[in-house]
């Protein structure tokens, strides 16, 4: 089957009109690019439509006779391609279309971008160490049933040995040794504990105000488990300046201190009031180092203020 022939290559327009005639039921198949760009494509067919100089500007005017008047053996204008050529290949001035095939190698997946967005959070590593227990720091393993079970008796010692001496962390997921593991917690979980710290030491006297303790829960990234684990680390902060020492009792009348690597306590009545006695002097010694230090500034600031007297001179006149 022929293709349809061109009636001609520019008629019905004039000198530099580029309208072209072809059967109407070939049209819808067939894209053509502007005249402007058939000059790329091979020799020229019809009158140019801008100015030229030379011979051109005469004879140029009409359709030229002889073979130019049918189609072009190069892929002109598609006269000489097949229409499934035409079809599939867009045209040179056509904007060119975004491929999305052509995605670079290091954009990030949602998996990233979610990862990304979470990476400024505080985590530990499985197996990770963090150093070993000292008079601020207290680790437990946890696991199985131990928050249910054990976790508020170590809430209750912990928390007030920590408020009676300088302050730590228990650290929930930790061995002895230092090497972080982590326990199964879930956000249920998450609700409970802290529910439950809550309740426990708002029953200690004195009373515990919320920016004295902080309630952690950091994320422990493992490679041997998909279960999400978790480390739990209640912090307690040294209490402010008082202005007399306070020795805090938990909710059933308890007292305990903190030693190195240990607590003490519950403490009997004499050893309260030995604490008692042992922080009043201790607070008796600061008070008189800072007399000292007041007089002798006292003195300084005479002896400065003498120097710096001007001398007055009285004339008597008869």
């Amino acid at each position: 089957m022929g293709l349809p022939e061109c009636t001609g290559p520019w008629q019905g327009g004039g000198e530099g009109s580029g309208s072209l005639s072809f059967s109407t039921s070939w049209s819808r198949f067939l894209t053509f690019p502007p005249p402007q760009q058939e000059e790329d494509s091979g020799p020229s067919s019809g009158p140019s439509p801008g100015p030229s100089p030379g011979p051109s500007r005469g004879p140029s005017r009409g359709p030229s006779p002889g073979p130019s008047q049918g189609p072009s053996p190069g892929p002109r204008l598609g006269c000489g391609l097949p229409l499934a050529g035409l079809a599939n290949t867009p045209p040179a001035w056509a904007p060119e279309q975004p491929s999305y095939q052509q995605r670079p190698s290091g954009t990030r997946s949602d998996s990233a971008i979610t990862h990304q967005e979470i990476r400024g959070q505080e985590r530990l590593f499985q197996g990770a160490f963090l150093g070993s227990e000292t008079r601020n720091v207290e680790f437990k393993r946890g696991g199985g049933e131990y928050l249910s079970l054990a976790f508020k008796h170590h809430v209750r010692r912990y928390v007030c040995a920590f408020l009676n001496s300088e302050g730590g962390s228990l650290f929930v997921g930790v061995e002895d040794s230092g090497l972080v593991q982590g326990i199964h917690c879930s956000h249920r979980d998450e609700d409970r504990v802290r529910l439950l710290v809550d309740s426990i030491l708002q029953s200690f006297r004195p009373q515990v105000f919320p920016d004295a303790y902080t309630l952690t829960f950091i994320p422990v990234v493992s490679t041997s488990t998909h279960t999400p684990l978790k480390v739990i680390r209640l912090s307690v902060h040294t209490p402010k300046a008082q202005a007399e020492p306070q020795l805090y009792e938990t909710d059933q009348g308890e007292v305990f201190l903190r030693r190195d690597g240990s607590i003490q306590g519950p403490l009997a009545v004499h050893a309260i009031q030995e604490w008692c006695r042992q922080k009043w002097m201790a607070e008796l010694s600061k008070m008189e180092e800072r007399i000292k230090v007041l007089t002798m500034e006292k003195e300084q600031l005479q002896k400065q203020l003498r120097q710096q007297r001007p001398v007055s001179c009285t004339c008597c006149i008869l």
